[in-house]
């Protein structure tokens, strides 16, 4: 283990802790809302993000930089890290149309909560892609999730502006898109993590490995095009059936998403 950390090391220590305690305090609260407002939301919105951090771990613990996977300051930052870029993208949401305090926790919008938890466990599993193998600095680390945080979001507004998908979502309330949307969030996770997984070499190496491993998320987000526009409830069926038009799709999602990243192999 060395001595200490690096003075840029150092700062990033400090970005992860101030991203994680905003990112902590706002779902502490909205938790706490949750609670008050007597939702049912409340334990998936406890258990998520903790199962997220604990997965965080184990994939570092595993398959991260020999120097950070028995170093317990490093295991810390990026955990730090990782609970500040949930908070981000759950930030990111609320400015797209779906919010975790007001849709998820305060309206006791059960689709809702499918979506936001879909978006952490994937935003999670590319951020833990993103950490493994080997790489001269963290901030390598930092530049493989913004790479994939701008992927999600970009696909999440290619969403929004063909098929209005958060109306279905916060107005409608409709629970088949919640677990539709909410497994297409996982499945883009599952690819982007394999995309970004492995040895850093440059930022153009790893974007190039990014759109060449990465782009079955592409082809899913042109199927989800299609889905929702055919899905989303309508006045002649206000209520689509959460197993027929949410758990399906969502399953189909992720069976792609799974199988494409087995045919690819292990990283390199």
């Amino acid at each position: 283990m060395r001595e200490e950390l690096g003075d840029d090391e150092v700062f990033l220590f400090l970005i992860a802790i101030t991203l994680a305690a905003l990112a902590g305090y706002r779902w502490i609260l909205s938790l706490s809302l949750s609670v008050f407002v007597r939702s049912r939301n409340w334990l998936l919105l406890l258990i998520t993000p903790l199962g997220c951090l604990a997965f965080v771990l184990f994939v570092l613990r595993r398959w991260a930089d020999d120097e950070v996977r028995d170093d317990w300051r490093y295991l810390t930052l990026l955990l730090f890290l990782g609970a500040g870029w949930m908070g981000i993208f759950s930030t990111a949401m609320h400015w797209l149309g779906v919010g975790l305090r007001q849709d998820a926790a305060e309206r006791r919008n059960l689709a809702a909560t499918l979506v936001w938890c879909g978006a952490m466990t994937g935003v999670t599993t590319f951020y833990a892609g993103g950490n493994t193998g080997e790489g001269p600095s963290l901030w390598n680390n930092v530049f493989s999730a913004g790479l994939g945080t701008a992927a999600l979001i970009g696909f999440w507004v290619v969403l929004e502006w063909t098929t209005k998908m958060s109306h279905s979502i916060t107005i409608d309330r409709d629970v088949a898109s919640g677990l539709r949307i909410g497994g297409f969030m996982l499945a883009n996770g599952i690819v982007f993590g394999r995309a970004l997984a492995g040895e850093w070499k440059s930022a153009g190496q790893t974007t190039d490995d990014f759109v060449r491993d990465g782009w079955m998320a592409g082809a899913m987000l042109g199927v989800a095009v299609v889905v929702e526009l055919l899905a989303h409830p309508t006045p002649k069926r206000p209520r689509p059936h959460w197993f027929l038009f949410g758990v399906l799709p969502a399953a189909g999602y992720l069976v792609a998403a799974v199988t494409w990243v087995k045919g690819l192999g292990p990283w390199k």
